[in-house]
């Protein structure tokens, strides 16, 4: 859906759209790199059973996502109706363009090797190019060679391999979930004033140092899959640039502060010796003396023991003539237990998201 408003002194539109191709190009990192995306470990383990060989090793050669970025022609165009397209006619709009994406799908595998880009057709620059190639695996390798001769192959080739992806491995019901989503932040942003607008483009640019004066249009692209990280892309030719970041809903949960009050039970808990003196002084009030024979340590052992129980209130100590008696404190460790209890139950909030460079 779109969003159009003027801000800043060059941006002159902004659109808030998302696009199923996208967020299945998006879910090959995820797939591939799990551990840079925790929240979709069940997802992925129940994907990799559908991948077949054959497919799965044609994807993992794109290597697209945190490490390589993404083409820009995989954003949607700005003239994009509001309701998202169908993924197989985004794909007839990409085979269209698809000598440019096989293009920007070189620049993307090579991101990291220093390329002359502008003399890219001299043999010399290809031959520096691929050797710098050599080192990123065979598949891959044999992708970028495709696509310095004949980039319309190339780009082709990644379209059938995303639509067998999208249809064979089952993403296609995958995305049914995802647009519900993306849908609903959407239409959250299409509520928003014009303030809320800047203020989330804002800081999706400020967090990737990028000027938002360098862009003519900016189009909020909400996604399932990016969490943790945030993604700018750039579109070469177009004045276009992409802020992809997590849709609110997407993202499970992780984090949470633990009450300052449970830290001083729980480290005192945190002992085998001092678990055994609860567990003897619960059946009734005993000595140091009494209690460190029972332990099988020193008195002086037992007394620190001790101690650190009754500074985090778990014992209290009464007098009986000669002796010191440690007692429980009843309502000490309801409150270890009700207040463990309610941490393990707390809805929890979201750890700071990370930012990934600019494509």
């Amino acid at each position: 859906m779109m969003v159009p408003f003027p801000m800043f002194d060059r941006v002159r539109d902004i659109y808030s759209m998302y696009s199923p191709a996208l967020e299945a190009v998006l879910s090959l990192h995820v797939l591939f790199q799990p551990r840079h995306h925790p929240h979709q470990h069940e997802w992925v383990r129940a994907a990799r059973r559908k991948l077949t060989a054959v497919i799965k090793k044609e994807l993992s050669g794109y290597r697209l996502g945190h490490a390589t970025g993404l083409p820009a022609l995989l954003m949607p165009p700005s003239d994009s109706p509001p309701s998202a397209p169908d993924f197989d006619g985004e794909l007839d709009r990409l085979r269209s363009h698809a000598s440019d994406l096989g293009r920007q799908l070189v620049r993307c595998l090579t991101a990291n090797a220093p390329v002359d880009w502008d003399n890219l057709s001299n043999p010399a620059v290809q031959a520096a190019m691929l050797n710098e190639a050599a080192g990123l695996g065979p598949d891959t390798f044999q992708l970028i060679h495709l696509g310095l001769s004949q980039p319309r192959e190339l780009g082709q080739h990644f379209l059938d391999v995303l639509h067998r992806y999208w249809h064979v491995t089952g993403f296609e019901r995958q995305w049914i979930a995802a647009e519900r989503v993306l849908n609903t932040e959407v239409n959250r942003l299409c509520d928003s004033t014009p303030q809320d607008l800047a203020r989330v483009c804002g800081q999706l640019l400020q967090a990737q140092a990028v000027s938002p004066d360098n862009h003519e249009v900016l189009l909020l692209l909400p996604s399932t899959f990016i969490w943790p990280h945030t993604w700018v892309v750039q579109d070469p030719g177009g004045g276009r640039t992409g802020l992809l970041y997590s849709a609110p809903a997407s993202p499970e949960p992780s984090w949470s502060a633990v009450p300052d009050d449970l830290l001083p039970s729980l480290r005192a808990l945190a002992d085998g010796t001092r678990l055994n003196a609860l567990r003897l002084i619960a059946g009734r009030p005993r000595s140091t003396q009494e209690l460190a024979p029972l332990l099988g340590v020193s008195e002086a052992a037992t007394s620190k023991h001790l101690r650190q129980l009754a500074e985090a209130g778990l014992v209290q100590c009464r007098r009986d003539g000669y002796y010191v008696l440690y007692q429980l404190t009843p309502a000490a460790m309801e409150r270890v237990t009700s207040g463990l209890t309610s941490f393990l139950r707390r809805p929890p909030s979201l750890p700071p998201e990370r930012t990934c460079p600019k494509v």
